[in-house]
């Protein structure tokens, strides 16, 4: 299986990603500017907001060494994300589970580390977009590939568009699920059950009867 670095190191060599990632380790000047930090092996998001030159990347290392995240486990990451409109970023994500591939529900926010989303930010006609992708799951392809040099079969692909253009963030192999169908969208309860019933079919498919385990006494 692919670390995070290794997996986006990969996506940007093969032209799937237009943006690189760098061990701090590397001691590799970024090819393009804004970067941000982040941390191998958790989901906990960026550890820092945008930074826009050498001079603040470096500080914002020593700080991050200082406040006792290893320098092993530190990435820069080359931003990027697009507002898909003005004020509202769109997060998207795929799953894959064994031999089935299906979108998940999307998080928006107005902020571009759209990590759990915000309330009453999303206009109606998203609500049906965000339908059209999980029944129909356009992006299905491009989360193929990065599943693919991953080397895994289950969990959640999380991407962003910039330009029109699939952009892979990672790939989240423990990622929490949680049916509900309590949203003030009609649209969105839709899409709720629609997610719902796309993950159980495809646990159902892979089930497979359990070996006899009766014990005969006498």
């Amino acid at each position: 299986m692919a670390s995070r670095f290794g997996l986006l190191r990969r996506l940007y060599l093969a032209g799937a990603n237009a943006f690189n990632a760098y061990r701090v380790e590397e001691g590799v000047k970024p090819e393009r500017w804004p970067v941000f930090l982040r941390t191998e092996g958790t989901h906990l998001g960026p550890a820092t907001e945008l930074i826009h030159d050498r001079s603040q990347l470096d500080l914002k290392i020593e700080e991050s060494i200082a406040m006792g995240l290893p320098v092993a486990s530190l990435l820069i990451v080359e931003f990027a994300a697009q507002p898909l409109r003005p004020g509202l970023y769109r997060k998207f994500g795929s799953f894959r589970l064994g031999g089935a591939e299906f979108a998940h529900t999307c998080v928006d926010d107005d902020h571009w580390i759209a990590k759990t989303g915000k309330e009453d930010i999303t206009p109606p006609e998203l609500y049906d977009e965000e339908q059209r992708i999980v029944r129909d799951n356009p992006h299905g392809p491009s989360a193929a590939t990065a599943f693919e040099m991953a080397g895994l079969d289950y969990g959640r692909v999380d991407f962003g568009l910039v330009d029109g253009r699939v952009q892979i963030y990672e790939i989240n192999s423990n990622p929490e699920i949680v049916f509900t169908d309590d949203h003030p969208s009609p649209v969105r309860q839709q899409t709720y059950c629609l997610f719902k019933r796309n993950y159980l079919d495809a646990l159902l498919a892979i089930d497979t009867p359990g070996e006899d385990q009766s014990v005969t006494i006498g």
